[in-house]
């Protein structure tokens, strides 16, 4: 991970590496207990687009504008922020630490 940082160019790779690590170890934690959902997918969806500005782009080698578009829909990052936009939006649901805490 850290070498991927650092062709990336990510400032502090060695510090982001263990940040990054952190941020998808303890939200995806929350996100199977359903503790703190709101904020574990704010904190996933800023490393899944920060993943797809750095790294995902530079990866697609289409000619076409339509085909880029179509590489794009295809990365599992795109998919991740689409399961988080709709935990985000629909909440962790009643099986969940925060809607026993909350009852």
């Amino acid at each position: 991970m850290r070498q991927t940082m650092l062709n990336a160019h990510i400032p502090f790779p060695e510090f982001n590496t263990l940040f990054v690590s952190m941020v998808e170890f303890v939200c995806g934690a929350l996100l199977v207990i359903g503790a703190l959902t709101p904020l574990a997918c704010l904190m996933l969806g800023g490393v899944m687009i920060t993943a797809i500005a750095t790294t995902a782009i530079r990866n697609i080698k289409a000619s076409a504008p339509l085909d880029w578009l179509s590489e794009l829909l295809y990365l599992p990052e795109i998919l991740y922020l689409v399961i988080l936009l709709l935990l985000f939006l629909s909440g962790p649901g009643w099986f969940s630490a925060d809607s026993l805490i909350l009852s």
